[in-house]
């Protein structure tokens, strides 16, 4: 029976591949054109685009992009996230580091070095065995850098940034 039907599909072919092989190429597309679909056929074909597996094929196919969708969106998200966690976490470093220095300047500060090094200049105030001399017309320094107050306020426009 398989062996008929084979036959018979074939049959059918080729008679048709022999009617379109004696029409010209403008007659086929002219042929083709003046074929309008009938009601039937549209009917047919709606009911076909709305049956119940189609309507299936259509739902996961819906629920596939939303979740495709959906990542995509988590995927930015988290991107976006890890850039601010970035950031952040640079500038809780740069807030420790400040923290560190603050606190040595604290220390050095509350020395007994820095308080006697501050009543000699604040004070004019000399410890016993030490001679002042006095120099006259000295440049001013030209770099500043070493000021800790500029570097404070360098790292404070750092932090704010």
């Amino acid at each position: 029976m398989n062996k008929k039907n084979s036959q018979l599909k074939d049959s059918k072919f080729n008679q048709k591949f022999q009617d379109l092989k004696g029409l010209k190429s403008t007659d086929l597309v002219e042929g083709l054109k003046s074929q309008k679909p009938d009601s039937k056929q549209l009917k047919r074909g709606l009911k076909k685009a709305i049956s119940r597996n189609n309507w299936l094929n259509y739902l996961v196919l819906f629920i596939s992009i939303y979740f495709f969708w959906n990542t995509g969106v988590a995927i930015r998200h988290n991107h976006k996230l890890g850039a601010k966690f970035d950031a952040l976490k640079l500038k809780t470093e740069l807030l420790q580091e400040s923290n560190k220095n603050l606190e040595l300047q604290k220390r050095y500060y509350s020395s007994p070095e820095y308080q006697e090094k501050a009543l000699k200049e604040n004070f004019n105030l000399v410890a016993e065995g030490e001679n002042v001399l006095i120099v006259k017309d000295l440049p001013e320094p030209k770099n500043k850098r070493g000021n800790v107050f500029s570097e404070l306020q360098e790292l404070r426009q750092l932090i704010n940034r």
